[in-house]
């Protein structure tokens, strides 16, 4: 059975989205969350990722935040970039909201590939769960 226009249109986002942000900073991982993740997101619903990359613990809040702006503007105006780094991600517990993405959301980057075929299955599992 084929993708509908909305999964479609959703890939393609988060492709230009993980592509814009390659250029600038090194991503090692993106998670979608949200109500697109869970699957009850509808044409006004925001595209929620999280993005995990080591360059963020050297940039300024200013500069991290300009950049994610910039991206989400060149891209598409409803991609809602939250950024973590890989410490974070280390550190992310079910008492925050890293935690929740963890646990609710679906990794669609990985280490240089792309995961769009998500399947429940696929949810992140951090070390030592």
């Amino acid at each position: 059975m084929g993708k509908t226009k909305t999964a479609l249109d959703k890939e393609q986002v988060v492709r230009r989205t993980v592509e814009r942000l390659r250029e600038k900073i090194r991503v090692q991982e993106v998670i979608l969350f949200g109500s697109r993740a869970r699957g009850e997101g509808d044409e006004w619903s925001d595209l929620d990722l999280a993005v995990i990359s080591p360059d963020f613990a050297r940039m300024s809040h200013r500069r991290v935040m300009d950049l994610l702006v910039d991206v989400a503007l060149a891209v598409d105006s409803s991609v809602e970039i939250r950024p973590y780094t890989p410490q974070d991600l280390k550190e992310a517990r079910p008492t925050n909201f890293l935690g929740h993405i963890v646990a609710e959301g679906k990794v669609v980057y990985k280490d240089g590939r792309f995961r769009l075929a998500v399947r429940r299955s696929d949810r992140y599992e951090p070390a030592g769960r």
